[in-house]
């Protein structure tokens, strides 16, 4: 019988700890694009959190070399993409919406790995097609057009399900901390790049007591500790179980953007989410079983 590493428990519950945070963060995002253009807001994120990171990890820094670097791009360009997209989408849409949508990354990722070399499962293409209808009770109003936001979400989804396939190979050849700040610098530098081309420097009055705070819970907790933990604990859990535990955001966001910004689902909405869940649940149990299979044959 296998015993899991030391590590694993410890893993699993600092998944479900950042993925309150990051559920939270959605409303946390939206306050701040109240005063803040949204690459200037994704700069002070990133920037803050980099520098952070920065004095934290000090000597492990001299550790990147060019092979890490080179290993890295493919993830690094998806995470930076869909950084930017959700930080202009998320000022058309509600952060609860952008909570549920961003979550079917995880139906994503199979067909994602597909492209990559993996076995795709049947049961996958059916659950895809679930969460598409999900999606259309969801987002989908009869007075009006898939809202901008909505829209952009969902490709953010498909970045984010891109930027985990390549972050679960990444994090076993090279040490994750160093990864985490790899991402938050390369992040850092593309918003700053394009605030400082397409957005107006943000006045010093816009720097309020909300607004500080809002920042400070985004470069802290939701960044330098968020993209520590996440590379960290995947080296730990599999891929199917870190699903299950971060798709929860959807649920923490929902209910942030309620008591934080009074953000209401109607009954449609409401059945469209918890199709969602369903599918993504559904999605991570078949994903499970087949990888557990595969552990069982090769012991016989």
């Amino acid at each position: 019988m296998r015993h899991l590493p030391n590590n694993t428990n410890i893993a699993v519950l600092s998944l479900l700890f950042i993925s309150v945070i990051w559920g939270v963060h959605f409303a946390i995002l939206k306050i701040m694009l109240e005063t803040l253009p949204p690459l200037w807001m994704t700069a002070l994120r990133y920037g803050g959190a980099a520098l952070l990171l920065a004095v934290v990890l000090n000597r492990r820094l001299r550790t990147i070399d060019r092979p890490m670097l080179a290993g890295s791009l493919p993830m690094l360009l998806f995470l930076v993409a869909g950084i930017l997209i959700q930080a202009v989408g998320l000022q058309f849409t509600a952060a609860g919406n952008a909570s549920f949508i961003l979550s079917t990354y995880v139906v994503l990722t199979p067909f994602v790995a597909y492209f990559f070399g993996k076995k795709l499962l049947g049961a996958n293409i059916w659950v895809a097609l679930v969460t598409l209808f999900g999606l259309f009770l969801f987002s989908y109003d009869p007075s009006s057009t898939l809202t901008k936001g909505d829209a952009m979400m969902l490709a953010v989804s498909v970045f984010w399900a891109l930027h985990i396939t390549f972050l679960g190979q990444v994090v076993q050849k090279h040490d994750p901390l160093i990864i985490g700040f790899l991402q938050v610098a390369a992040a850092c530098v593309c918003s700053l790049a394009g605030a400082l081309l397409l957005e107006e420097l943000p006045p010093l009055a816009a720097a309020t007591p909300r607004l500080l705070w809002s920042l400070l819970y985004s470069v802290v907790l939701a960044t330098a500790l968020g993209f520590i933990i996440q590379p960290w604990a995947q080296k730990y859990v599999a891929a199917a179980p870190a699903a299950v535990l971060m798709m929860s955001q959807s649920v923490f966001g929902a209910v942030a953007g309620w008591v934080m910004l009074n953000e209401m689902f109607s009954t449609r909405q409401y059945i469209g989410a918890a199709v969602i869940l369903l599918s993504i649940g559904a999605s991570i149990l078949i994903n499970t079983r087949h990888a557990a299979k595969k552990p069982a044959a090769a012991e016989n």
